[in-house]
């Protein structure tokens, strides 16, 4: 394994809450929610680790 189990969960919850992105009824809070995080705070750090951006950057580039 290259990666710890934290690190490995965030990076599932990361992916969900990437497709959970794609519903514009969805609040990037809501989606954070949904996706496993207890807190926004933990969500936008490990958002941008995986991706480089931050979740309403990535909604904005990603999502048309």
């Amino acid at each position: 394994m290259q990666m710890s189990f934290p690190a490995y969960l965030s990076s599932v919850r990361v992916k969900n809450a990437i497709r959970l992105l794609a519903d514009e009824k969805l609040s990037i809070t809501d989606c954070a929610f949904l996706a496993g995080f207890q807190s926004t705070t933990t969500f936008n750090k490990a958002f941008r680790e995986l991706t480089d951006y931050s979740p309403r950057e990535y909604r904005k580039m990603y999502i048309v």
